[in-house]
C-alpha cells in the first residue's frame, strides 16, 4: 500500500515466542518505538539507515530486530533472532485537523 496524503504510517510486528506469547512492537512515524510485553533496552541507526533494536522479553529472552529501510514498502523490512514466527502490518492514521465532538 503506498503513502496516503494527509495520513501518518505506523508499523506493527508481532512476534510470537514459545512458551512466551505475543510481544508487540510499534513504530510510529518519528521512527520511535513502544513494546508491549516487553522492554526496549536499546535502538541505534547505522549510516545506511538500517535500525537495529535490542528487546527484553518478559520471560528474560532478548530478541534482536533489524529494520532496513531501503527495502521496499511492499516488502518485509524487519528480520529478528532468534527466528521465530512474525506478522508485519500498517496502519494509516489521518493526520489532518480534528473536527470538534459534539
Amino acid at each position: 500500500m503506498s503513502h496516503l496524503p494527509g495520513h501518518s504510517r505506523y508499523e506493527i510486528l508481532k512476534i510470537w515466542i514459545p512458551t512466551h506469547g505475543v510481544v508487540n512492537i510499534y513504530r510510529n512515524p518519528r521512527g520511535e518505538y513502544h513494546a508491549d510485553n516487553a522492554f526496549i533496552l536499546e535502538k541505534s541507526v547505522n549510516r545506511h539507515g538500517v535500525e537495529k533494536l535490542r528487546v527484553l522479553a518478559s520471560q528474560g529472552g532478548v530478541i534482536k530486530i533489524t529494520r532496513d529501510e531501503s527495502v521496499p514498502q511492499s516488502g518485509n523490512k524487519y528480520t529478528i533472532e532468534p527466528s521465530l514466527s512474525m506478522d508485519q502490518s500498517e496502519v494509516f492514521v489521518e493526520s489532518g485537523p480534528r473536527s470538534p465532538v459534539q
